[in-house]
């Protein structure tokens, strides 16, 4: 079929249509007679779910392993010791650069002060900001722990 003749049959089906759903809504010979067309929906609120954790097995149970006494043990957290930071091994490897912008070697990568950079160490990912370069030695921080390391010293 030619496409005007397409485009121009669907205008006038759809013009037909909204005729016919205006005459239904402004016939008012039958009031109490709804549309078809027209739905009502109604909204329910939507429960909401608590979920307490039960202290003693008066309370309750997990329901998919109820010989479990997960909840009810007393976990032994003590607030005043503080996380141990892990030993991580640092080496400063070299120094490079221009005497204007010197440039610390540490684990193989090249960092500038104020520079932040991630090691892949046999402990895990370590990130590391070089703080200061002074010549044989630099200072770095990692896990908030400032270290001096001196040029060669890791060998």
């Amino acid at each position: 079929m030619n496409s005007r003749f397409v485009l121009c049959l669907a205008s006038m089906t759809f013009a037909a249509a909204a005729a016919l759903s205006a005459s239904q809504t402004t016939n008012t010979s039958h009031p109490a007679k709804k549309s078809p067309l027209s739905v009502s929906v109604s909204t329910n609120p939507i429960p909401l779910s608590v979920f307490e954790i039960p202290r003693s097995p008066e309370e309750g149970r997990d329901p998919f392993f109820p010989a479990s006494d997960r909840f009810r043990r007393v976990s032994s957290t003590n607030s005043t010791t503080t996380p141990k930071v892990p030993a991580i091994e640092l080496v400063y490897n070299g120094l490079s650069g221009t005497a204007d912008h010197r440039l610390a070697i540490i684990n193989g990568r090249t960092l500038a002060e104020g520079e932040e950079t991630e090691l892949v160490l046999p402990t895990g990912r370590v990130k590391i900001r070089c703080i200061e370069i002074k010549g044989e030695t630099v200072i770095v921080e990692a896990f908030g722990e400032r270290r001096e390391l001196r040029l060669g010293a890791g060998k």
